[in-house]
């Protein structure tokens, strides 16, 4: 399905369903997300461009829309992750949500994250969810489905998505380690 994107990017929409969670078909045709100059993400009381974000470095993403499984699994699974994570190659981990800026700094001191290991970035329109095709349509401000995606240098390399809210299964940081694996650790 979603976690398949490599090939999906290689060859378009073909193949896809293009079903709101499943696919963007924007994507297919905009390989490198750093082309898109008008998504920013909410920092703090700045913005992040996507280049900011993504160019130049191997970034793990994975987007949080808020609610239990979330903070009692998803969050802590991650954060305990991290440094295994950056040893492995990962440069950068982000954790996006669909807040403000002041909503996400708030919520990450609650939560005792270290900004120096998880950037926290807040994308409270919805731009970033929509592009990728995680969004939930007709929700308001921003909701999405939670995902999990890797980066290389602005390059979508592959995108997984849970097909239910109270599931934690294929966004779970060992599963994209083992993706990391099969892109960057290959004998």
């Amino acid at each position: 399905m979603i976690c398949d994107m490599m090939g999906l990017l290689s060859q378009g929409h073909h193949g896809t369903k293009l079903e709101s969670s499943n696919c963007n078909i924007g994507m297919g045709r905009r390989r490198d997300v750093t082309l898109r100059a008008d998504i920013r993400f909410s920092h703090g009381d700045t913005y992040r461009g996507l280049g900011e974000v993504f160019k130049g470095k191997k970034v793990l993403l994975f987007g949080l829309p808020g609610g239990k499984v979330c903070d009692k699994q998803s969050l802590p699974a991650y954060v305990s992750s991290i440094q295994s994570l950056k040893e492995l190659g990962v440069q950068e981990v982000v954790c996006i949500r669909p807040e403000s800026g002041a909503e996400i700094q708030k919520w990450s001191v609650d939560n005792k994250i270290d900004p120096k290991s998880l950037t926290v970035l807040g994308d409270p329109r919805g731009d970033w969810v929509k592009f990728i095709g995680v969004d939930i349509v007709g929700g308001q401000p921003a909701p999405h489905h939670r995902y999990a995606a890797l980066f290389d240098d602005g390059i979508l390399l592959r995108l997984c998505v849970e097909d239910h809210p109270a599931e934690f299964n294929k966004t779970k940081p060992e599963r994209m380690v083992d993706i990391y694996k099969t892109y960057f650790c290959r004998t």
